[in-house]
């Protein structure tokens, strides 16, 4: 009796391609996977090092404009120290133009007194002292008037110095918190 029932060896060519074409596409597969897993953790590690020098860009563009700022200041600093110098050295020249003014003017009051004198020894007495007086009394008016006016302009001087100095203790101030910034953007970019 012949059977004609399928042997369940049968399909066995086809059954092993199919088998090692399975295996061939679950090897791909893995190789697949492992070359996906692999570009994955590249793609994290570009994306991680891009946010890292988005990061490095924006405190270097914080640190461009802290320099700014300090060239900023450090100009109006020196620009400040020069009008307090400028303003000082008008007071010392108005001071010295006055002093030369009084020195003249005591050389001449000097003379014209010792003329007086002269005349006086000459019998004119009488006269000669009242004018001797009134010219005293309006060389010393001057010399008075002068030097208030020259205290008033140097209190005004004082003043502006005053005002000038605080502004650039300020600026000082605000120059060392923005080098201490930098200092610190400096440590935290090096970091990252």
């Amino acid at each position: 009796m012949t059977s004609t029932t399928p042997s369940p060896y049968a399909h066995t060519e086809e059954a092993k391609y199919i088998i090692s074409l399975n295996e061939k596409l679950l090897t791909e597969n893995i190789e697949l996977r492992s070359t996906i897993s692999e570009k994955d953790t590249e793609m994290n590690t570009v994306e991680t090092e891009l946010g890292q020098r988005e990061t490095q860009v924006t405190y270097m563009r914080g640190l461009l404009k802290n320099f700014v700022e300090m060239n900023e200041i450090r100009r109006d600093l020196n620009r400040e120290t020069s009008l307090i110098l400028a303003d000082q050295l008008t007071l010392a020249a108005r001071v010295e133009t006055q002093c030369k003014k009084h020195a003249s003017y005591d050389s001449y009051f000097l003379l014209a007194t010792m003329l007086l004198y002269i005349l006086c020894l000459g019998g004119l007495s009488l006269y000669v002292l009242p004018l001797l007086f009134t010219i005293d009394y309006a060389l010393r008016t001057w010399r008075t008037n002068a030097f208030s006016i020259l205290n008033e302009y140097r209190e005004k001087m004082d003043t502006r110095k005053k005002t000038r100095e605080v502004s650039q203790k300020k600026k000082s101030a605000d120059l060392e918190k923005i080098v201490k910034g930098c200092d610190f953007l400096n440590e935290y970019i090096d970091q990252i």
